[in-house]
Parts: C-alpha cells; structure tokens; sequence
C-alpha cells in the first residue's frame, strides 16, 4: 500500500471518531426536553421552534446569538424531514414540527455531526496539502476532541455545534497562510468572507476569530474578505 493512500486513511480516522462520538451522545442527550445536564441552559427546542417560524414566514424572536445560520439550518432539515416522510399534503411542515419535535430535533443533530466530521476532514486535506505533515493534520482535526465539555456539543442542537465545523474550515482555507507556504495554495477571501460572516451570525463569540483574515497578503484581500463577510451577515 502506498504512503499517499496511507495518508488518505489516516485523514479518516478523525471524522470516523466524530461521527461515532457523535451518534454515542445522541443516545445520551436525547430527548431533548429532559433538559440534559449541562445543556439545559441552551435548549435546543429555542433553535427547532424558530426554524419553524421562519418556514411560517416570520422573523424569529430568539435572536441573541443571534444564531441565523443555526436557525435556517434547522428551517432546511425540517422541510427536508416533512418532505422525505411525505407528509406534504396532510399536513403542513410547521404542524409536522409541533407534532413531532423530538424526531426532527434529531435529525439536525444528526447533520451537525455530519457537518463536523466533513469539516474535520477538510481541515485535514488542507494542512497536509500545505505542510505535507500528517500528524499536525491529524492534531488539527482532532481538537474537538480534546475538551470534554467541548465534544458533546457537535451532536447537540445549539449554536456551538455549527460554530465548531465554521472555524474549522477557516483554519482550512487559512492554512497557506497560517502555516508559512502561502505559495503552495491561494486562500480565496471570498470564501474566507463568507465563513466568517456565517460564523458570526451564528454566535457573536466567534468575534476574535475574525482576526485571522489579516494574515491574507495586503489590504485588497483584507477589503475583499471584509465585504464577503458583511454580505453574508
């Protein structure tokens, strides 16, 4: 077996373990509305009911994150859940939701540890594309990991879980830059734009994140990021 497949294997073990992880918390953090220890603070039915609001055609009222992403996330799941089990026709999507929230609660859950392992994996491809060095990739993708009240939060339905897999792939998309060899691959500051603007809809938190777009070469890139980003928020 050659190194380059060895290589491509290995990038796998991480996203493998988060969707394993992933899947074991679920069984542990749901049903929801037991209010998991930990979690109880930030419940998850906040999230779902204003996905809901926004496929009734209103503006939600939870905006303190202020969490848009998270909630058009939930929005797309819930319409793909009630269309998948055809239920169009019967009933609409939000009385779908209000009939069975738990189902669909896990449902996004389920995507957010889906979301989480492909970021991992991207960030992976990235920094061994830059540095040719597997075990920094593998110690990148592995940070989730390593916190433990960090790791639960992939496979629960709050702002967080969605948080984790947007920096990631700003790390990703930075890594030319952040790791020395911007020559080996160009960082495309639309793309590192919309990520942060994402990713700052999503939590305000993510705030001193926004940081790493200066280390783009010039103030043009810098410009263009910041415009991307304005345009996503």
């Amino acid at each position: 077996m050659n190194a380059s497949l060895l290589e491509g294997y290995a990038l796998w073990i991480v996203p493998v373990l988060l969707l394993s992880i992933g899947w074991l918390f679920l069984g542990r953090l749901l049903p929801a509305w037991s209010g998991p220890v930990g979690f109880d603070a930030d419940p998850s039915y906040v999230d779902l009911l204003s996905g809901a609001t926004l496929l009734s055609g209103h503006a939600p009222h939870h905006i303190d994150h202020p969490g848009t992403p998270l909630q058009v996330l939930a929005a797309g799941v819930s319409v793909a859940r009630w269309a998948a089990l055809r239920t169009a026709g019967r009933v609409d999507v939000v009385t779908a939701v209000l009939q069975d929230p738990e189902a669909y609660i896990a449902d996004i859950c389920r995507v957010l540890v889906l979301l989480n392992a492909a970021a991992a994996a991207f960030v992976g491809r990235r920094i061994v594309r830059t540095t040719g060095n597997l075990a920094l990739a593998v110690a990148v993708q592995a940070t989730p990991l390593l916190f433990r009240a960090v790791s639960p939060r992939i496979a629960y339905l709050s702002p967080e879980a969605l948080l984790f897999p947007l920096a990631m792939c700003l790390i990703g998309l930075l890594a030319p830059q952040l790791l020395g060899r911007p020559s080996d691959d160009e960082s495309s500051p639309a793309l590192v734009g919309v990520v942060c603007g994402c990713a700052l809809a999503v939590k305000l938190t993510f705030a001193p994140m926004l940081g790493l777009v200066f280390v783009l070469p010039g103030w043009r890139q810098w410009r263009r990021a910041g415009a991307w980003a304005v345009l996503t928020l």
